[in-house]
């Protein structure tokens, strides 16, 4: 059996208590007045010292450790602040002809931070978290929630934490927080200076709205119930266990000398909710039950709650698709389903292939309605997928529809060849297949010369009307009676041209320049986007076939999404909807998804760049910072509704 010597390394080795003593509870006065949070505390911590070194109190500890200890006990008999103590010369043990750790404090080799991650019933998330690292353990956060993306509620365990670093508890509360939210705010007496904790960017991400509960215990200490008290406070998290051990103020270590040591909290927390704190009382639990039953009371809890939240997604979505009937899916009832999965979607509850069996389950239960709505949603939710179109098109020819399966078909194989995808061969089977049950369409003849000087009559009547408006607008004003009188005209005209352009579309399809001339094509065009949403959501899939055929230009799709985009209260994608405000009587720029890269896809389309552009045409100034509020309050307000 091997023994251990215990050497005790002192700066000197040997001293007298006596005096020693005395040095060293100046030594703490000095600093408890110049640094302990609480000055009026400080000074009576000091009077209690005062007070006990003329009883010769501390002359019956006659070993630094006893001495230490003593000290500690007789100024948090003051304070009550678990965090102030004061400490013992260091210990070193030495292990005779052992051989040396070469590894030691090799950061692989730490004890973890997160002990382990599991998912329970229903759904339920749960990881184990031992200690709150710095900033270089913010990978291990994104890493936990990653594996936890799915889950329907989160138990985060801090029973066996007994603290850290006030930015790992800013880091993993921005999870669940939206940004630029103060989370809390530290003071520094000694300094007189207050950091504040706002709410950062994650590498992974947030989850606003999943269910979290926190476990808690006696031993739960210091940055460990920072998380649970901010939580908390804003009702973002059901704390489940025992009361915590109540020390909420950062501490700072000081050599007073001999090897010892003392710990002074310098600072406080501030909670912006309470303005209060947990020095001294700890966290109390929302639902107080003994540590060792915490877990299982939290999963119950848990289980509960994920249910809830599953159901606040899908219910919706599945009472919409169960009210469909009759034959047909009306524009109505689609946007309303692919509202509610671009919300499911957005959440991460679902993915592509999620939504892809989901319209499959549906299908094969008979359901063709709601398979069909969901497979369309799909493609509008991944529009760069070969695969969605794959499904959607099989569903469609599943219903007898063959050939609007047909055209997704020729989606699926033209976005698979782009991107040379694995599953083309399979593609391009299903598209022969629907081919051969197709029987070839006589072809009508189109009268080019008639619909040419149609169109040019449609075109004069559509456009002139339009010219003369902004002349108006531009010498009398928006609201003169002159601008409107015209409006009057645009309108009368406007209902007169939709129809013989509906016509001619549902007739003929969309013509290309090579038959009714450039005009004649451009016309077609204008005409349908100055109609209402419907007639604009009806015609678009046609604008866009003849485009892949050659028959359009890429502009005049590009200007008809960002029309529906907008009318639907969603982001365009090119900037060509520039919007009046009624109330500061400007224009303003439409809200742009991804508004640094416009110019990259106005490019790509034939577009000048969106700057000198706005400013040509309209007058406006474009401010990219400004924009991208506009944008982070236009998505705000998506969120609520």
């Amino acid at each position: 059996m091997r023994h251990f010597i215990i050497i005790a390394l002192f700066l000197i080795p040997l001293f007298n208590f006596a005096q020693k003593t005395e040095e060293l509870i100046d030594k703490v006065k000095k600093l408890m007045e110049e640094q302990y949070v609480f000055l009026d505390k400080a000074k009576e911590v000091n009077v209690h010292l005062d007070k006990l070194m003329k009883e010769n109190y501390f002359d019956d500890f006659s070993t630094p450790e006893a001495l230490a200890r003593a000290i500690t006990q007789e100024m948090r008999k003051v304070t009550n602040d678990n965090h102030l103590g004061v400490y013992p010369p260091r210990v070193v043990r030495e292990r005779p002809n052992a051989e040396p750790n070469y590894l030691r404090n090799v950061a692989r080799y730490y004890r973890p931070m997160i002990n382990g991650f599991q998912y329970f019933e229903n759904n339920v998330g749960y990881f184990d978290m031992r200690f709150f690292g710095g900033g270089r353990f913010f990978p291990l956060i994104d890493d936990v929630m990653a594996q936890l993306s799915m889950a329907d509620a989160i138990i985060i365990d801090l029973r066996y934490s007994s603290g850290g670093s006030p930015m790992m508890v800013q880091y993993l509360a921005s999870y669940f927080f939206e940004k630029g939210m103060l989370l809390t705010s530290i003071y520094s007496r000694y300094n007189d200076h207050t950091n504040e904790y706002w709410t950062v960017e994650v590498e992974g991400k947030k989850r606003l709205d999943v269910p979290v509960f926190i476990l808690t215990s006696s031993r739960t200490f210091s940055a460990a119930e920072g998380l649970p008290y901010t939580m908390q406070a804003r009702k973002r998290a059901t704390i489940v266990g025992a009361i915590t051990r109540g020390g909420a103020h950062p501490t700072r270590t000081h050599n007073i000398g001999n090897g010892f040591r003392v710990g002074i909290p310098f600072a406080m927390s501030i909670n912006p909710v309470t303005k209060s704190n947990w020095e001294g009382t700890g966290v109390i639990p929302n639902v107080e039950v003994p540590e060792d039953e915490a877990l299982e009371k939290a999963k119950e809890l848990a289980s509960e709650a994920a249910l809830k939240y599953k159901a606040s997604y899908f219910d919706p979505i599945m009472k919409a698709l169960d009210d469909l009937n009759g034959k047909k899916i009306s524009q109505q009832e689609q946007e309303k389903i692919h509202g509610l999965l671009e919300k499911i979607v957005k959440t991460e509850l679902m993915n592509e292939n999620d939504i892809n069996s989901f319209g499959y389950n549906y299908l094969r239960d008979d359901k063709a309605l709601a398979a069909l709505a969901i497979l369309k949603s799909n493609t509008l939710l991944h529009p760069s997928s070969p695969n969605v179109f794959d499904s959607y098109a099989e569903a469609l020819q599943e219903n007898g529809q063959q050939e609007l399966a047909l055209k997704n078909f020729e989606k699926a194989v033209k976005l698979a060849k782009e991107q040379n995808h694995e599953s083309l061969e399979r593609f391009q089977r299903n598209l022969e297949s629907v081919k051969k049950q197709i029987k070839p369409k006589k072809v009508k003849k189109v009268p080019v010369d008639q619909l040419r000087a149609l169109l040019d009559t449609v075109y004069h009547d559509e456009q002139d009307p339009i010219r003369k408006a902004m002349a108006l607008r531009k010498e009398f004003g928006l609201e003169s009676p002159q601008a409107k009188s015209m409006e009057k005209i645009i309108h009368e005209n406007h209902a007169v041209n939709i129809v013989k352009v509906k016509k001619i579309l549902d007739e003929y399809g969309w013509l290309g320049a090579d038959r009714v001339g450039k005009q004649g094509n451009r016309t077609l065009f204008l005409v349908i986007q100055h109609s209402d949403l419907e007639t604009q959501v009806k015609y678009a899939p046609m604008l866009r076939a003849a485009l892949e055929r050659g028959d359009a230009e890429a502009r005049h799709l590009a200007y008809l999404e960002d029309r529906i985009a907008s009318k639907r209260g969603k982001k365009q994608i090119y900037g060509s909807q520039i919007k009046f405000n009624p109330e500061t009587k400007t224009t303003y720029v439409w809200p742009l998804e991804d508004p640094k890269n416009v110019d990259k896809r106005r490019a790509d389309i034939g577009l000048p760049p969106l700057a000198p552009y706005i400013k040509e045409r309209f007058g406006i100034i474009w401010d990219l910072e400004e924009h991208l509020e506009i944008v982070a309050k236009f998505e705000k307000e998506q969120e609520k509704n």
